[in-house]
């Protein structure tokens, strides 16, 4: 059946390929191939600059196919689904058709053969996968790197999938598919090369600003990439951020690279290794980043708290304190490590009304099940007693079905920081967003 070359079909499937293809496991593009009938329209050169513009949305549009063939005369294919007949014009095509002195003609029929080549990724996968299941509904593209997260009932087609992709994809060399869930504390995940290349290095550019690591050894979802520019977009030049799961940089190197003066941790070797990359190959940031490889509980308990005490006794420091915690699976988790992070003692030399001016604003993200859980699952996971004055939720996009991420944003209360109590009272200034 894979093998068989279709050339009977409807009208609605005439620039489809052809069903003969579905259900295919192994990619045969000649099985693609098949003749049909289109109308034209020959008009001369001299009245081009008069139609192309008005009869663009009437021209036959396939991928590596020209709609208008140069000859003695120009031929303009046109998409047979929408002109069968000289008489389908609308009236103002024709009017303008008749004082060009372009008559019925003109018009006509050819065949035309269509092959693998004239049909984009879509169409095609669109034709194999089996009709009544849901489809491949999206894939993420990582620089040259396609990787895909292929649910149970298309795994059969996997194989197939990828060729395509590899095929109809600008720029891709190597299609991956993720094997398991991300369960391992370096956040990277084991992955299939499913064809192309076995070449994990790559670069991404995202808003400006180019990042370069190996995909296989760390964590990079360009589907956070607006979350991304909707946090460096709250940063002034002279507010201070502490990213405590840091990664390859997304937040700290853009942040950095505005001159906030940034600190940010990962605990992957992989993961600081291109941080401290990508902050050289973004020559703005050097002086403004210093990096850490260290547990997030251990970054923010000593790090974090050493340089939010520097922070508090610059009075030369006027922006606001940004803490990102972008680790969802356990990020609410770490909150536990600000109670009573400061001690009485480490303020002695410390204007209290300073540091009540100038408390952290802490984005911590998370996942749940349902939307209406997120506030029974911040209290369970951070220990911290929700507060609706304080804690605002932001949807940031849905995983899966029964997975949606969210962030919590909301200034850390002195008293937790400093008495390190989450039900007492807490300061009532709103979070900035």
């Amino acid at each position: 059946m894979e093998n068989k070359i279709c050339s009977k079909v409807g009208v609605m499937d005439l620039l489809s390929p052809p069903e003969c293809v579905r259900a295919m496991k192994t990619l045969n593009r000649e099985a693609f191939k098949k003749t049909i009938r289109v109308t034209y329209l020959d008009v001369e050169k001299v009245q081009m600059a008069h139609i192309n513009e008005p009869l663009k949305k009437y021209f036959l549009k396939l991928s590596n196919m020209k709609p208008v063939h140069i000859g003695t005369k120009n031929r303009l294919f046109l998409n047979p689904l929408i002109v069968r007949s000289f008489e389908d014009f609308p009236a103002d095509i024709c009017g303008l058709l008749d004082n060009l002195n372009i008559s019925s003609q003109a018009f006509g029929e050819h065949d035309i053969t269509l092959t693998y080549a004239n049909y984009n990724a879509s169409s095609v996968l669109k034709a194999i996968l089996p009709k009544g299941e849901p489809p491949l509904t999206s894939f993420s593209t990582i620089g040259h790197i396609i990787h895909l997260n292929i649910k149970e009932h298309l795994l059969d087609y996997k194989n197939v999938i990828a060729e395509v992709l590899l095929d109809k994809v600008r720029n891709a060399k190597t299609v991956v598919y993720k094997k398991n869930i991300i369960n391992n504390v370096y956040r990277n995940f084991e992955m299939e090369i499913l064809c192309g290349e076995p070449n994990f290095l790559t670069s991404v550019i995202e808003y400006g600003v180019k990042f370069e690591f190996d995909f296989s050894k760390v964590y990079w979802n360009p589907r956070l990439s607006t979350e991304h520019d909707r946090i460096v977009s709250l940063l002034a030049s002279q507010d201070a951020l502490f990213d405590v799961f840091a990664g390859v940089g997304p937040f700290a190197v853009r942040a950095a690279k505005k001159r906030c003066l940034v600190f940010a941790n990962d605990l992957n070797p992989d993961s600081y290794k291109w941080l401290n990359h990508n902050v050289k190959l973004n020559k703005k940031c050097v002086g403004h980043i210093t990096t850490f490889n260290k547990d997030g509980g251990d970054f923010i308990m000593s790090d974090t708290k050493e340089n939010l005490l520097k922070i508090w006794k610059d009075k030369y420091f006027l922006g606001n304190i940004h803490i990102v915690m972008n680790l969802p699976a356990s990020a609410l988790t770490f909150l536990k490590y600000f109670k009573g992070l400061v001690s009485e003692s480490d303020l002695a030399n410390v204007d209290i009304n300073r540091i009540k001016n100038c408390l952290p604003i802490v984005h911590c993200y998370f996942f749940v099940k349902e939307p209406e859980q997120k506030q029974a699952v911040f209290e369970r996971d951070s220990e911290f007693k929700y507060d609706e004055t304080i804690h605002k939720f932001h949807q940031v996009r849905s995983v899966s079905t029964g997975k949606d991420m969210y962030r919590v944003t909301f200034e850390m209360p002195f008293e937790i920081m400093v008495v390190g109590n989450s039900d007492g009272p807490a300061s009532k200034r709103l979070c900035r967003e």
